[in-house]
């Protein structure tokens, strides 16, 4: 059972980034229809939070424009599954590969050395083709600066340049540390957010009011 927060939202005073202390479930209901330009997430991945795919997967249908990408981080244990969840809802396009920078996690179940994250690319409808995207990208690995799970902020920081323009609409709906708010406000986009922890929020919301000369 997920426990309800109570809302909380702040907005920077020179960005329009809005995040609040809320839950997935919960903040989706504060997304219209159609009017999200690009979701860039990464949910949990455990056997207990892959119900959140699903989530993921039917709002997105309903809230991202048509023909709009969802971009999602993704265990490599879990993919059968979550990929059966996103095409329920979804139009499948790519699954792009971030080689990991350190050290190759080994999955003693399946005796498999991880190289690499995958990240899911799926569209609402028939896809907008806006450029060509490697399925290959070498991000910066983890970034354990903001969340216990973080990821560097280059590769988001790279698809949002790439499929938003300035003043476009980005929603992360697991927000965690808040890379994505702060690469969407290095890029002047707009961007919403949720994210349940209550210590995970703060460091958010604190994040993208300081100033980001060290972020690169």
């Amino acid at each position: 059972m997920i426990v309800k927060a109570r809302v909380k939202q702040e907005q920077s005073t020179k960005y329009d980034i809005h995040l609040s202390n809320i839950d997935a479930i919960e903040g989706f209901k504060m997304i219209p229809d159609h009017s999200i330009d690009l979701i860039f997430t990464d949910p949990p991945y455990t056997k207990k939070t892959m119900y959140l795919y699903s989530l993921l997967a039917r709002e997105a249908k309903r809230i991202l424009k048509k023909g709009h990408y969802l971009f999602s981080y993704c265990g490599n244990y879990f993919l059968p599954d979550v990929l059966e969840r996103f095409h329920a809802h979804l139009k499948y396009h790519w699954l792009i590969v971030e080689p990991h920078t350190g050290t190759h996690p080994i999955h003693w179940e399946r005796r498999i050395v991880n190289g690499y994250k995958p990240i899911l690319m799926y569209s609402n409808g028939p896809p907008i083709y806006k450029c060509i995207l490697p399925d290959m990208i070498k991000g910066g690995g983890k970034d354990k600066r903001f969340h216990k799970w973080g990821q560097h902020i280059s590769l988001p920081l790279r698809i949002i340049d790439k499929f938003t323009r300035k003043g476009d609409l980005v929603l992360d709906p697991f927000l965690g540390g808040g890379t994505t708010a702060q690469a969407c406000k290095l890029l002047e986009r707009k961007c919403r957010g949720f994210e349940l922890d209550p210590e995970s929020y703060q460091i958010a919301k604190d994040r993208i009011l300081e100033p980001v000369l060290t972020e690169y």
